[in-house]
């Protein structure tokens, strides 16, 4: 247990109503504001920084493009 975490006796624990309440609140969010969008997305992460590793995600990248998503590249070191 980390020192952060507050210790909570069994009647402070949630209950199992409350947990799936919390979890379909953001759901409903996210589909409320992604049902408008048409657009695919994706994500790529380039995990290696040099030039020889940037070659893979730039064609997939250029593909997607191609195909009508909408595409976010990640560059690590």
């Amino acid at each position: 247990m980390s020192i952060d975490t507050p210790s909570a006796s069994d009647g402070d624990l949630p209950s199992r109503a409350e947990l799936a309440a919390r979890v379909a609140d953001p759901e409903e969010s996210l589909a409320e504001a992604t049902a408008a969008d048409d657009i695919k997305k994706m994500a790529i992460i380039a995990t290696r920084g040099t030039l020889d590793m940037a070659y893979s995600p730039l064609i997939l990248v250029s593909t997607a493009a191609t195909f009508g998503y909408g595409v976010t590249v990640f560059h690590t070191c």
